[in-house]
């Protein structure tokens, strides 16, 4: 099976755990769900087309990040058929 993953957190929500980790946040820290659903694809012998994409939707942009990523991922892997 062919797949990609978008992996969409909030790094707002994690701000108050911050203190058990580090003092910064990153997209990875909010997205943890998408990087283990990943992983288990690969696991289960899935073919991932493109490299994850990490959201952090406090950052107000996720539709920008999203269209590029089809765009510039997405859609060129299918269409090679990788």
């Amino acid at each position: 099976m062919r797949y990609a993953v978008v992996a969409v957190g909030d790094n707002d929500a994690t701000m108050e755990r911050a203190a058990f980790r580090s003092k910064q946040n990153c997209a990875s820290d909010c997205n943890q769900a998408g990087a283990l659903l990943d992983r288990l694809m690969l696991a289960s012998g899935g073919l991932r087309v493109c490299a994850r994409l990490e959201i952090d939707v406090s950052r107000d942009t996720t539709e920008t990040q999203v269209t590029a990523w089809v765009t510039a991922k997405v859609l060129p892997a299918v269409a090679r058929g990788r």
